[in-house]
Parts: structure tokens; sequence; C-alpha cells
């Protein structure tokens, strides 16, 4: 799903960061289920 929203939005810093904070937190916590609730939340807002 991050590689994805890479290459729709390179040139979106925001976007960049928002995926590198998500991985930085899926690595963090191994709570897989959670991360990806608050992912699919985000990406909701920015639609």
């Amino acid at each position: 799903a991050e590689q994805q929203l890479r290459v729709l939005f390179p040139d979106n810093p925001r976007v960049q960061e928002m995926v590198d904070n998500w991985q930085k937190s899926v690595r963090s916590r191994a709570l897989p289920e959670e991360a990806m609730t608050g992912w699919s939340e985000g990406m909701t807002r920015l639609q």
C-alpha cells in the first residue's frame, strides 16, 4: 500500500512523510491491525 502511495503522490511531501511515519509505527509496535486501521482512516481523510 505504501509503495502505491509513493507512486501516486511522488511529489507530495506530506504523503511521503505519512508513509515514513506509518512504516516506523508499524515497526515500533507489533500491532499491524491497529496500524492498518489508523492508516486507512488517515487515507480516507486525505481523499
